[in-house]
């Protein structure tokens, strides 16, 4: 019991450096995470796909030989989509009704929930973009990958948080719910998506991802503010 409450209260300050007012709700989820193994249960859900991602073109491009150039870029964008899996078992990993019983909103542990998807996708996505990239010898399109992962994967964690809160697995059965973060998320990818295929013969394709990369961290953050309108008051109930 006392290493435990030691090695919560050096995570609390640790968390804290980064992101004051979330150290302790931030620091009882690291620790939950890696005591009860699901750490490694989420990297490999998360990881898992983007495998398959890669060997899906691979195949395409190696055994069928079809010359459809999934640049550095596709994966980026791809990788910002597949990370609502994470997200999703940060929002099921608790009973939340325990929460109730301590002085907290759920906007505020919502907040704490992204904090943590953010860490885990960057600490999973940015290693694989780097072994990806290397493979493909196109590590000089790293830097406006690491830009596009961040701001489609802050925008859909945004998006997800926002119409889902702590009960993504069963609000997404939701069809309205669906429907929204469909239509939210969809036209990002489409686009994204043409704009890693066309990088290599449009000279402004860059300028475009940098445009598209501004408007969703600014639609994150306009979504994050509204999280206390649509959350505050809530009780933490079982979905």
């Amino acid at each position: 019991e006392r290493k435990a409450k030691e090695a919560y209260r050096k995570t609390v300050r640790l968390a804290s450096l980064f992101v004051k007012g979330y150290g302790p709700g931030l620091s009882k989820d690291i620790i939950d995470l890696t005591r009860s193994g699901l750490i490694f249960s989420i990297v490999l859900t998360f990881l898992m796909p983007l495998l398959f991602l890669y060997s899906i073109t691979w195949f395409i491009e190696s055994v069928m030989l079809l010359d459809m150039n999934f640049s550095l870029l596709f994966y980026a964008a791809m990788v910002g989509f597949l990370c609502t899996l994470i997200y999703s078992w940060l929002s099921n990993m608790d009973i939340s009704e325990c929460y109730n019983s301590l002085p907290l909103s759920m906007p505020h542990v919502i907040r704490t929930k992204l904090i943590l998807f953010v860490s885990l996708t960057i600490s999973v996505a940015v290693p694989y973009l780097v072994a990806v990239g290397y493979m493909k010898g196109e590590l000089d399109l790293l830097g406006v990958c690491l830009i596009i992962l961040f701001t489609v994967s802050t925008y859909v964690g945004s998006v997800l948080a926002y119409l889902t809160g702590l009960f993504t697995n069963s609000y997404l059965l939701d069809a309205k719910i669906l429907m929204q973060f469909s239509l939210a998320v969809v036209p990002v990818l489409i686009a994204e998506t043409l704009l890693s295929f066309y990088y290599t013969t449009n000279n402004y394709a860059i300028l475009y991802i940098a445009g598209l990369g501004v408007l969703l961290v600014a639609a994150s953050m306009i979504i994050l503010t509204g999280l206390n309108s649509r959350w505050k008051g809530m009780v933490f109930r079982i979905a």
